[in-house]
């Protein structure tokens, strides 16, 4: 029998040890198995997220409010807090649940607006139309659960008692809720996506654990955000006569 020579010999004893030696595997075989996996749980994700909004419950859940700034709309009666479920006044300390267009407001915390101006964390924007409006009647600054607030108020010229026009300023981290009017219309204030809505409906603040403003709105109301200030028009006129007020702000 031949005998190897001992280099021969050597060389078939590395060959043997290379086959059997356990190689780890490729460090990018390895993310891209990882990478595969999480592509195909988000995969799962989405097809269940769309199986559900196929469901008409669940889409009905999705669409129950509309959300401008810190303004939250609910659409239907069936998706209202307990709270902005009824139009008859609930308990609110320390502030009376009123009617918006009633110029006693049953507010604390007026002010001159150059006090209010002092206040507030935000700049109190004035409207230029209508051109005769001038300044506002009365004035508050309020301190709301999360966030602060400033009501304008012009008063009618022929009845004092009643309100014209209110405009509301809502400040960052303020809660606020309004229960579903007639109708509701998107649209937009220089450029700002915004809510006009007609009809009667509830508008609820909170202003602690248990405590609020509630007030049932019998007139027309525009909504709109800019700069982390949430607006909030209200008035006897019409989307486009509202439009012209809100754009007209300085």
């Amino acid at each position: 029998m031949k005998m190897d020579k001992p280099e021969e010999a050597f060389e078939k004893k590395i060959k043997q040890v290379a086959r059997a030696f356990p190689y780890p595997q490729a460090p990018k075989l390895v993310v891209f198995k990882k990478q595969r996996r999480y592509h195909a749980i988000w995969v799962g994700v989405l097809v269940l997220l769309a199986s559900l909004l196929a469901v008409p419950p669940v889409r009905a859940a999705v669409a129950e409010f509309l959300q401008i700034g810190v303004i939250r709309i609910y659409a239907t009666e069936a998706s209202l807090p307990l709270a902005l479920a009824t139009k008859s006044p609930v308990e609110a300390r320390p502030i009376a649940a009123t009617q918006e267009s009633d110029a006693a407001f049953g507010l604390d915390g007026e002010m001159s607006l150059e006090e209010a101006r002092a206040k507030a964390l935000f700049p109190i924007l004035l409207p230029g139309e209508p051109a005769d409006l001038g300044l506002p009647d009365k004035v508050f600054h309020l301190y709301l659960d999360g966030g602060e607030a400033v009501l304008l108020a012009w008063l009618d010229p022929q009845d004092s008692q009643q309100v014209a026009i209110s405009l509301w300023l809502l400040g960052p981290g303020v809660y606020a809720g309004k229960g579903p009017p007639e109708r509701i219309l998107e649209t937009s204030v220089n450029n700002a996506r915004a809510v006009w809505m007609e009809g009667e409906h509830v508008l609820l603040f909170q202003i602690g654990p248990g405590a609020g403003i509630h007030r049932f709105v019998p007139r027309n109301v525009l909504i709109w955000e800019t700069r982390d200030v949430t607006y909030r028009l209200e008035g006897d006129f019409s989307l486009q006569e509202a439009l012209l007020i809100a754009e007209s702000l300085r």
